[in-house]
């Protein structure tokens, strides 16, 4: 396709005369005759019929072109086809143009008005009308002097004068402007008095993206030409003394001469605000940026005062031309107020209306009512198209000039923009500004653009602007060699169409029932209104930058957008900027870093200056960014590789005050994110940064976004509302990274309590796909109020379940587990990482989890079929090969959370964890290219993990909601010992026992590293689904005094399918554990024995203790090496450090629930993770508590000592296995309980144990939350808590009056068994039903005080425990995997507990899987159940 520079008129030496007298000569009988008289009519009708001939386009034949210049008054040569108005040049052009029509504009000045209509171009027929004197250089330089030759400021106080061009340095357009001529007369005209009375200016620094100008300058020479002249006396060098502002429009800025002062809102120019003071301007925002280097710079000599082309259809061209409405002969300077523009004249600059045309560097200014119209028409635009100052003003007086106007007006028309490269496309200007709306469409179509396609550089318009023309150039900076090649995207594009719109007292580009589908890249910025506003509308685009406006940078209402379209025709990424060098010179300027941390700071040879490179979907530094509302829907097109071609949602004025060393982002620009200011008053930053709303969609790829911790909110970054769906997608190349920042002190931290990130509401959805991380919000992802949050593989949209492999390129999985298209997702934060509230939902599905498999290696037996038929080759037969596939696109995702306590001790004692701010190499989270939020511990020196996080919550449920998790791989590198506590404590220590020999339990002197299977072969890690066989029917749990473990036939080793089977496994893992079960593997514990080197044995309840010394052993201990055992001295127990570590808490509350399946830990299935000494690395040893307190209640029945592990043929080890820890919902009065037992008070003192009742009572609610019995029965309440109630008032509870104390309540506990009545209670009164109890006479050495007790410990039918619900095994269901990964599930199945149901998520007929099948002819024919699966479970994609 022919660009539309090339079209053009060459116009010809014909002559076209006016031949048309008034009147036809008549005669009457009375006058004279004679031959000649008599063929005076004859010749007038031949005249007129020769010019009706011409008007016709000449029928028959064409006769050769014609060109016409218009001169200055007085020389006229019809002959030559000179004419002094352009109005006698119109009347001459036939109305069927058939051939080749030239108008020369070859005059000084107002040339009036020009009325082109009723012309029709046919065959060769074409009318250029082109401006001669005119001059152009896209290649000029914006100054090469100091600063001073750029106006403005970051401090200056007349903001509308800030950052405009000064000094314009272009021998081309020197050498040009004096040598302007015509083609017919090949005559120069060129007058440097005429040009310096007359010129109208116009310089923009690029237009490109990484140097966007605040203000377009325009200089409107002076009438005299001798006031301030702009020609320097160095050839090729413009001055422009006064840059358009209220030097000559009183309307367009403050000067106090005038306005006394008058605040900058009151300007007439647009005022752009940020946050919620119309006094805090938007324009300060913006760091001042690079001026030196390419500029484009154009002007003209002559200039219409309107243009009207009505009922034109064929080729006309309009070239080079200027309307300028100003009333006056232009003004470089106030002065007296002679030359001052007092008002604005005509309605539309250039009316266009039912007709074609081509607009070829044509600008239009200072008219009333806009700059361009066109209606029912085609236009197609090439080259500079300029719409400024259009706006209604009727005085000098800045009250009369008006805030309307529009740069562009389109109606029913079709604007097309050249979409054919021509040189240095890019650096030619379309702008629209200064007016109400810049670019205002109704029912329009808007397309074509140039977009780069180069294969070495960026296909944004960067231009590599820091220099002029030396895209790569290598300066010595301080003795550093500095390449800056990769700058900029190298700056190779020289093509890309850009519209800049700006300054706008309303929208920037403004559609209503209009189809856009631009090729090039869309600039709005510094309108008061929105950037973007589409209103029942349609826009297709590669790129665009919505960035310091008012209202919102992009709003959909009604509308379509597809962004990134044509990005697969892109050479290289477009936002894949190369690094960005520190201390480097571009010329006279210190290039600064891209500072994270601080503003530029002004040297000797700098102004802060620095690369502000803008990414693909720059939508940034708005006071909201992105509004899609009214069934509107924003996404990328459907191709293949996404990751590969689309680039970033980003920013680049991102700047704080803390340092950037901790940020990597010093050394890459390309990591700098969006961020947005909106504010309700007296608020600083509060609103919403991306909101989707009422029955909107978004899918927004490569999201990178910050939000200032000066305020709170929910949606800081993005919420979803009103039956709306929001998709983040992470791809590996723009990791969908958002952060609050800084979270350095209490302030900050007690504000982003109340931040929560991403938020879905009312009936919507937010999902998370490819790689994603969050860090230091309050809680990051919030879903509330019947909505969803998911955390998946990236779908179809439309679709829950087919995976988009090819638009992400899933596949092939590579090696060592890095296919970061995956969705890798790792989540920080200072209160709950992810919560649904309000009958909402978590859900996470296919994040790297694997299917259960079997232990046994007989043909046929490696797996028992999982009820997940897309993860298992099992069913290959029926539907091809999709395990393989949904394996190999899904294997590389995990999740990893950071959860810090809801505490201001955090911020207080472990700052660090809560802020990130360690080291550049640990701190990931404003790093787009990868999914770290810290970099992964890689040997055993590293803490990353662990350092970032104090514990605590990690998911809550909360008002009916739910969480579903399958098949998900968790990873974990934190300290074991931080997850092993009864309860959460910020300073716990989990001291398990008295010595241990795997560093890693215990107190966390040094915590053993562990490794994280990464390769494929770890999905082959399985779960513990049976017990020594396929069937599931293992041999059964034994009780004999070796200690033995059905464990060891299950444990699998990573990557091997099979068994690890090592008999002395356990042992070798867990080691000589000293604790009140005896001394671990090493010793068989016998019955109370009276021999000094027995320890007590805990066959029955309450014979914890050394023998002969009476001393009761304890399950925390405060010394490893097990020689510090004092006896208790008036103390239950040691302190609250010891029982309570910093736990990962899933909490779910009230009627919630919780679905967990197939999950691994670290790579691996969590038991095998946990325990097994074959486990790569060594088994992690992370657990829960204990299996009893210090005083020998019952704790955790699969804890070390507990009931399953004494008693049961789990075996003496930690069956508790895993990281996360479930909380259920307690009753409320809970929270403000403190413990106390016996009769005197003596064992637990009269303020409860350790005078807990003057310091917040003790953690009853967590310990019951999670089906765990207190340490003792009886509590009271806290005195401040009980002055309404007033429940510890009467002993009314207890009628028997025994085993309380006075004033008490009780709690799902028991009482303190002991040996000795005055250290405990020794006989229980049969309270409840069921249970049975005695006194023991027969003890150590005859003696009545070291007599013990017993009993069952089990009620003889289950009973609700009190303050806690006991049908959660109704709603929440663990298959056996996650089972292994929440240390507390396997006690809260227990009947006594019932808070979960553990199911086999396999279809073992004989081994009670949930999805159980048979043959109907094989062995197991007639089997139990089949044919009838779950009663508990239905997933479309799950056999249940």
């Amino acid at each position: 396709m022919v660009s539309f520079k090339n079209v053009s008129s060459v116009g010809g030496n014909g002559i076209i005369p006016l031949n048309w007298d008034e009147d036809v000569p008549k005669y009457d009988p009375s006058s004279f005759y004679n031959w000649e008289q008599d063929n005076i009519p004859l010749w007038v009708i031949e005249q007129r019929g020769d010019t009706l001939y011409r008007a016709l386009g000449y029928p028959g034949g064409n006769p050769e072109g014609a060109t016409f210049v218009l001169s200055s008054t007085g020389h006229v040569d019809e002959g030559k086809g000179i004419y002094d108005s352009i109005d006698d040049i119109v009347e001459r052009i036939p109305k069927r143009l058939k051939f080749p029509v030239l108008i020369e504009v070859c005059r000084y000045g107002q040339l009036g008005h020009l009325d082109l209509a009723n012309i029709t171009c046919e065959g060769d027929g074409k009318l250029e009308v082109v401006n001669r004197c005119y001059f152009q250089d896209a290649n000029a330089s914006a100054y090469t002097g100091g600063v001073t030759d750029v106006s403005g400021s970051p401090a200056d106080a007349a903001l509308g004068n800030r950052m405009y061009l000064k000094k314009v340095y272009s021998p081309i357009a020197s050498a040009t402007l004096l040598n302007v001529s015509s083609t017919r007369l090949q005559t120069s005209f060129g007058d440097a008095t005429s040009w310096s009375q007359n010129a109208r200016m116009f310089a923009y620094q690029g237009p490109d993206t990484d140097r966007q100008a605040n203000n377009l300058t325009f200089y409107s020479a002076s009438s005299t030409g001798t006031v301030r002249s702009w020609v320097d006396s160095t050839y090729g060098k413009f001055s422009i003394p006064h840059p358009y502002d209220y030097r000559n429009d009183w309307g367009a800025g403050a000067d106090t001469a005038i306005t006394g002062g008058t605040a900058a809102s009151a300007w007439g120019d647009a005022t752009p605000w940020y946050g919620s003071s119309t006094a805090d301007y938007m324009i300060q925002k913006r760091a001042e940026q690079y001026t030196e280097g390419q500029s484009t710079f154009f002007g003209y000599g002559a200039y219409f005062s309107s243009i009207s082309l009505k009922d034109c259809q064929g080729t006309v061209i309009l070239r080079n031309l200027l309307i300028d409405a100003g009333n006056v002969n232009g003004a470089d300077y106030r002065g007296a107020g002679a030359d001052v523009c007092q008002r604005h004249r005509g309605d539309y600059g250039l009316d266009i209306e039912n007709s074609e045309v081509i607009l070829d560097n044509v600008a239009s200014i200072r008219n009333t009512t806009g700059g361009f119209r066109a209606t029912n028409s085609r236009v197609k635009i090439t080259g500079h198209c300029v719409g400024y100052r259009n706006y209604t003003k009727t005085g000098r007086a800045p009250a009369n000039r008006s805030q309307d106007g529009v740069g562009f007006y389109s109606l029913n028309s079709d604007l097309e923009f050249d979409s054919t490269q021509y040189t240095d496309s890019r650096k030619y200007l379309t702008y629209f500004g200064k007016s109400k709306r810049g670019l205002d469409l109704r029912n329009t179509t808007l397309r074509g653009g140039i977009n780069y396609t180069g294969s070495t550089t960026s296909g944004l318009p960067n231009a590599g602007s820091q220099f002029l023309q030396q895209p790569s150039r290598t300066e010595v900076a301080g003795g550093v060699s500095v390449n800056y090649a990769g700058l900029s995207g190298g700056g190779g594009d020289t093509y890309t169409t850009t519209i800049n719109i700006s300054d706008c007292n309303e929208h920037g580009l403004y559609a209503e029932g209009s189809d856009i589908d631009f090729g090039g890249r869309l600039n709005s910025f510094l309108n008061v209104g929105d950037g973007l506003h589409l209103s029942r509308s349609q826009m297709q685009i590669p790129q665009f930058t919505l960035n310091n406006n008012s209202g919102w940078g992009m709003h959909l209402k009604g509308s379509q957008l597809t962004y990134g379209v044509s990005s697969e025709n892109f050479g290289v990424r477009p936002d894949g900027y190369s690094l960005v060098p520190a201390g480097g010179r571009i010329v006279k300027e210190v290039l600064q870093t891209n500072n994270y941390g601080t503003v530029p700071s002004e040297t000797t040879n700098s102004k802060g200056r620095r690369v502000r490179n803008r990414a693909q979907f720059h939508v940034d530094s708005n006071n909201q960014n992105i509004l899609i509302d009214k069934s509107s829907a924003a996404s990328p097109p459907k191709i293949n590789n996404i990751p590969k071609y689309l680039g970033k949602f980003g920013g680049c004025d991102w700047v704080h005050t803390n340092s950037d060393t901790a940020y990597s982002i010093a050394t890459n620009n390309q990591y700098l994110p969006a961020t947005h200011y909106g504010a309700t008053p007296y608020r600083a930053n509060n609103k919403p940064g991306i909101v989707i709303t009422n029955n909107s969609d978004a899918e927004l790829v490569g999201v990178s976004y910050a939000v200032d911790s000066q305020d709170t909110g929910k949606g800081k970054v993005a919420i979803a509302s009103n039956g709306s769906n929001l998709i983040f997608r992470g791809t590996s190349s723009t990791c969908t990274t958002l952060n609050y920042y800084p979270v350095n002190n209490e302030e900050r931290q007690f504000r982003s309590w109340l931040s929560a990130g991403v938020v879905a509401t009312n009936n919507s959805n937010v999902e998370l796909t490819g790689p994603t991380k969050a860090a230091r919000f309050g809680v990051p992802f919030l879903a509330e109020a019947n909505s969803n949050l998911k955390i998946k593989p990236p779908t179809l949209v439309g679709t829950d379940n087919i995976l988009d492999i090819s638009g992400y390129n899933l596949m092939p999985y590579q090696t060592g587990g890095e296919q970061k298209n995956h969705t890798r997702f790792e989540v920080h934060a200072s209160r709950a990482c992810l919560v649904a509230n309000k009958n909402s939902s978590v859900q996470m599905y296919a994040l790297g989890g694997q299917a259960v498999r079997g232990t046994g290696t007989a043909t046929g037996q490696g797996f028992i079929d999982s009820v997940d038929v897309l993860t298992t080759g099992y069913a290959d037969t029926y539907l091809g090969d999709q395990n393989n596939q949904f394996d190999r696109a899904t294997s590389a995702g995990y999740v990893k959370m950071y959860p810090n306590a809801f505490t201001s001790g955090v911020a207080t004692h472990f700052g660090s964890r809560l802020s990130l701010e360690v080291t550049a190499a640990a701190n990931q989270s404003f790093n787009t290219t990868n999914s770290y939020v810290r970099t992964p511990d890689s040997n055993s020196t590293d803490d990353y993990h662990r350092t970032g996080m104090t514990g605590g919550m990690c998911v809550r449920a909360v008002q009916d909601s739910t969480v579903d998790v399958n098949l998900v791989n968790f990873k974990f590198q934190g300290s074991p010992s931080s997850v092993s506590g009864a309860y959460y404590n910020l300073s716990g220590k989990g001291c398990e026992m008295a010595l241990d020999a795997v560093d890693d339990v215990g107190p966390p002197t040094t915590d053993n590293s562990y490794l994280i299977e990464e390769g494929p072969a770890a999905r082959e890690a399985g779960g513990a689904i049976g017990i020594g066989d396929d069937t599931g029917q293992g041999s059964k749990g034994g009780t004999g005094s070796a200690g033995n473990s059905d464990f060891e036939t299950v444990l699998i080793v990573g990557g091997t399918g099979g068994s690890y089977t090592d008999s002395d496994g356990n042992a070798t893992n867990q080691r000589e554990m000293f604790t009140v079960a005896g001394q671990g593997n090493q010793f068989n514990s016998t019955f109370g024995s009276d021999s000094n080197d027995q320890i007590g044995s805990m066959t029955v309840l309450g014979d914890e203790r050394v023998a002969i010394r009476c001393q009761r052993y304890r399950a925390y201990m405060r010394a490893k090496d097990g020689t510090a055992i004092n006896a208790p001295e008036g103390y239950l127990m040691p302190g609250y450090k010891c029982m309570g570590t910093q736990i990962q808490i899933w909490n779910i509350a009230d009627t919630s629930r919780i679905h967990a399946a197939n999950i691994l830990a670290n790579g691996m299935d969590p038991m095998t993770w946990s325990l097994s000494a074959g486990a790569p690395g060594g088994g992690s040893n992370c657990h829960g508590p204990m299996g009893k307190w210090r005083n020998g209640v019952g704790l955790d029945y699969y804890g070390l000592a507990g009931r399953r592990t004494t008693y049961g043929g789990c075996g003496a080890v930690f069956a508790n296995t895993g990281v996360f820890r479930l909380m259920m919902s307690t009753r409320g009065d809970l929270k403000s309980f403190y413990d106390v037992s016996t009769l005197s008070g003596t064992s637990t003192g009269a303020n409860g144990w350790q005078d807990t009742a003057n310091y917040g009572g003790s953690p009853v609610d967590q310990i019951n939350g999670q089906g765990y019995q207190h340490w003792t029965q009886n509590v009271r309440v806290l005195g401040a808590a009980d002055n309404v109630r007033r429940l510890t008032g009467t002993d009314s509870d207890f009628p028997q009056g025994i085993y309380q104390l006075s004033s008490c309540l009780r709690v799902f506990g028991w009482g303190m068994p002991s040996m000795d009545p005055s250290a405990g209670v020794g006989t229980i009164q049969p309270r409840i039903t069921g249970f049975s109890a005695y006194n023991a006479t027969s003890g150590l050495l005859g003696q009545p005080s070291g007599g013990y007790f017993y009993t069952n410990a089990e009620p003889a039918a289950p009973i609700a425990p009190i303050g806690m619900d006991y049908y959660g095994f109704m709603r929440n269901w663990l298959d056996e995997s996650a089972a292994g990964m929440f240390q507390n599930a396997k006690h809260m199945a227990e009947d006594k507990v019932n808070g979960l149901s553990i199911y086999r998520s396999h279809m073992g007929g004989q081994g009670g899987g949930e999805g159980r099948d048979a043959d109907a002819t094989g062995s197991d024919a007639g089997s139990f159940g089949v044919g009838v699966r779950s009663l508990n479970i239905f997933d479309l994609e799950r056999l249940v």
